[in-house]
């Protein structure tokens, strides 16, 4: 059995300005309550995971930052990886979601039903991209139990996928920020997914 440990990152300015923030703003910190609140978070999964073997963590610098608050309280190896940033968002991208709304009510009208946009990812590319990083730490590298600290859209790929890594669902419920989810996998092959 392999567990898959999904960390969300923790409060950044972006947050705070309700920003949608794909690929081009990977140099935004952590705000003081986020560096708490990663604090806190280290603390969680030291206490509820203590057998991570391996981060796998978004070459984001909040994620980076988040993670690197786990790194020293466990004391665990850590690499990064672009394939677990943020979703390309397109043409909203850098907007906060009032003024994505307003200056293309049509796209966003389209974006709330489909969660897609013009020049940006599917959620299927999100997954594949993703998961070519779990599928590497449990193969690969030999892995049996790994966190990954990332970003909504990730989470939600990755809770989104079926048994054949085919996304069959887009989950829209929220992941706060600094949250920890597990995925239990019993079958590399065909996993059956436990969150």
């Amino acid at each position: 059995m392999t567990h898959l440990i999904l960390l969300r990152h923790c409060e950044s300015q972006i947050n705070i300005n309700d920003m949608i923030a794909g690929h081009t703003h990977t140099d935004a910190t952590l705000t003081v309550e986020g560096e708490k609140q990663a604090a806190k978070l280290a603390k969680r999964v030291q206490e509820a995971h203590p057998g991570i073997e391996h981060i796998y963590c978004s070459t984001a610098m909040r994620t980076r930052q988040t993670a690197a608050f786990i790194v020293e309280t466990m004391g665990i190896p850590i690499s990064y990886h672009d394939e677990l940033l943020e979703r390309n968002y397109g043409k909203f991208d850098g907007m906060t979601m009032t003024d994505a709304a307003k200056k293309y009510p049509e796209e966003w009208a389209v974006w709330k039903k489909t969660r897609e946009v013009e020049g940006g990812e599917t959620a299927q590319q999100v997954s594949d991209r993703a998961g070519s990083i779990s599928a590497k730490a449990f193969t690969t590298d030999g892995h049996n139990t790994i966190a990954i600290v990332t970003h909504l859209s990730v989470l939600r790929a990755f809770m989104g996928r079926d048994g054949n890594g085919e996304i069959n669902s887009w989950p829209l419920h929220e992941y706060g920020l600094g949250s920890i989810s597990t995925i239990k996998t019993y079958d590399a092959d065909k996993p059956n997914l436990e969150a």
